[in-house]
């Protein structure tokens, strides 16, 4: 089973992602601050694109994909494909209760 590793269920990120189930994707360090709260440590490391993908199965959240990275922002393609890998792992056997 996957865990979230942080409690951010009660934030505005965890509304959106944990709770609503939509993917997270931003670009440079208001959206970063708005994601996380060790937000200097991530700009610091120069990373400015993120990219967090809810990982589903049968309406409930497993867990979440998290992908940051520097530059350039995550393409739409690219969030269609971190997609295709939450739906890939939600449908492994070992990761459920």
């Amino acid at each position: 089973m996957l865990r979230c590793g942080r409690p951010k269920r009660d934030t505005e990120w965890g509304k959106k992602v944990l709770i609503d189930r939509e993917v997270n994707r931003g670009f440079g360090a208001a959206d970063i601050r708005w994601a996380f709260s060790d937000h200097e440590t991530i700009l610091g490391l120069g990373l400015n694109a993120v990219l967090n993908v809810p990982i589903v199965l049968n309406g409930s959240v497993l867990g979440t994909i998290n992908y940051l990275r520097g530059d350039p922002a995550f393409s739409s393609r690219e969030v269609e494909i971190a997609k295709q890998v939450g739906a890939a792992l939600a449908d492994r056997n070992d990761l459920r209760d």
